[in-house]
């Protein structure tokens, strides 16, 4: 259990633990214990003189970079339980944090001429690897959070590492060295040369985030890829995401459209993300997005191929909500399949191929509360975390989806169901965020989850 100084929203696990997070620039020891990056968002807002009105009010928040240690007892010499610890890291910003996610599929490559501080240009004898050497250090998991600035920020995590003067890369390390590991801001939306505005706040607050997953090239790190963002004034965005030629990070805006509406009004979009995975592009371009006003949405970006073009085309759109659709999440294993929560307090299954207005989706569970936080687990297709906030946290089992619905097949749709396997009901606030803690090699397995109100963190 964990207390956090503001309201938590948000709980990302990167699902690479450190000791395969490589840092080539110092040629280090590599820690043996199973460790994973944890990051809880957190976002808080300060009420104004007066206490009936947010006039005056102002929002502030912080990342929590936690290093959650999963390694059995025989490696550890002590007990199997896994704990939070003390925060690696801890970053104020000036604005709440309301999403908050990694990219998961790979390292993000960046170039350049130094690594973290450290002058590789003193030792000669390496001048012989300096580029291929760089590239490997400079390849660095990056997680993007949402703000209620209306930005988008992207950060890296970076290898505290690096040989102190006086040091060698033999030297040997101290336990908290060897998980020393922070969160470094790269660059922010606000820095985008392409936006109209003066500020970013006329795009009200950014709700949610998501990147896209899909790997080029298996056998390379990413150098470029993309981020979905949505918001409270009804809009949703796109932002390509690559390095430039000065080795500095570019995020450029390419998409911006109204997305929902409820009585003519912009409605909270409260979720996106683009319908793809690491593994299949099918639908690379097909952005899902759901709203206050009840409607889950497709669009095709391929009918826009710029932010002066106007709104990308709808797809498809489905309306079987009782109200506000509140979280989506592509499957990250399988092809075709998604899943879609709602206030309503179901957790639906679909089938990208019979999403419409009349469509039904492949199965869906009640789960106790409204749903803010859907997580497939990272490998098994079958298992979904949800943060169903003043419900808890629950566990759904989703039956024979892997063969389900094969050409048609109403006999196979009717065969996929899905069960609540599990619950945890210790938060007293809305649950917010929640994620997998998953260790394959020892198939060590936990869950972690954090409430709002109450600002408690659970791992479970």
């Amino acid at each position: 259990k964990l207390t956090t100084r503001l309201n938590a929203c948000s709980l990302e696990t990167l699902y690479t633990s450190t000791k395969h997070i490589h840092c080539p620039a110092t040629q280090r020891q590599q820690p043996s214990e199973a460790s994973y990056p944890l990051v809880i968002g957190c976002y808080q807002l300060n009420e104004g003189e007066n206490q009936e009105s947010s006039e005056g009010a102002s929002r502030s928040g912080a990342l929590l970079l936690h290093s959650i240690d999963m390694f059995p007892e025989s490696v550890s010499g002590s007990s199997n339980k896994i704990k939070f610890g003390e925060a690696r890291n801890v970053i104020d910003t000036d604005a709440g944090i309301l999403d908050g996610k990694w990219l998961q599929s790979r390292p993000f490559r960046f170039t350049s001429t130094a690594t973290n501080g450290h002058d590789n240009t003193k030792d000669n004898a390496r001048n012989d690897n300096l580029v291929s050497t760089l590239e490997e250090a400079e390849s660095c998991f990056m997680y993007a959070t949402a703000s209620a600035s209306g930005s988008i920020d992207i950060y890296r995590l970076v290898d505290n590492r690096i040989p102190s003067e006086g040091e060698d890369d033999q030297t040997e390390l101290t336990d908290v060295q060897k998980l020393s590991y922070r969160l470094e801001q790269e660059i922010t939306s606000k820095d985008n040369d392409n936006n109209d505005s003066d500020s970013t706040d006329d795009n009200g607050l950014a709700l949610s985030l998501a990147w896209d997953e899909f790997i080029v090239d298996p056998s390379a790190c990413q150098d470029k890829t993309r981020i979905v963002s949505s918001y409270s004034n009804g809009s949703i965005a796109v932002h390509n995401v690559q390095q430039s030629s000065s080795s500095s990070l570019v995020m450029e805006e390419t998409h911006r459209w109204k997305g929902h509406t409820l009585f003519g009004c912009p409605s909270e979009v409260w979720t996106s993300c683009f319908a793809n995975n690491r593994h299949y592009n099918t639908y690379g371009d097909t952005i899902i997005s759901g709203g206050d006003d009840c409607i889950l949405k497709l669009w095709d970006l391929r009918t826009c191929t710029s932010r002066d073009e106007g709104t990308p085309g709808t797809i498809s759109s489905n309306k079987d909500f009782e109200a506000g659709v509140t979280a989506v999440s592509y499957n990250p294993t399988m092809e075709h399949y998604f899943a879609v929560g709602s206030y309503d307090e179901y957790v639906r299954i679909w089938d990208m191929r019979k999403v419409g207005p009349r469509a039904d989706p492949l199965v869906k569970v009640h789960v106790g509360g409204g749903v803010w936080r859907i997580k497939w687990h990272p490998k098994d297709p079958d298992r979904i975390l949800v943060g169903a906030m003043h419900g808890g946290c629950r566990i759904v089992q989703v039956v024979n989806l892997e063969t389900g619905d094969e050409g048609g097949n109403k006999e196979a749709k009717s065969a996929i169901k899905a069960n609540i396997t599990a619950e945890f009901t210790e938060h007293k606030s809305m649950a917010y965020g929640a994620d997998w803690l998953y260790h394959a090699t020892d198939q060590i397995e936990a869950a972690a989850s954090c409430s709002f109100y109450d600002r408690q963190a659970f791992i479970w």
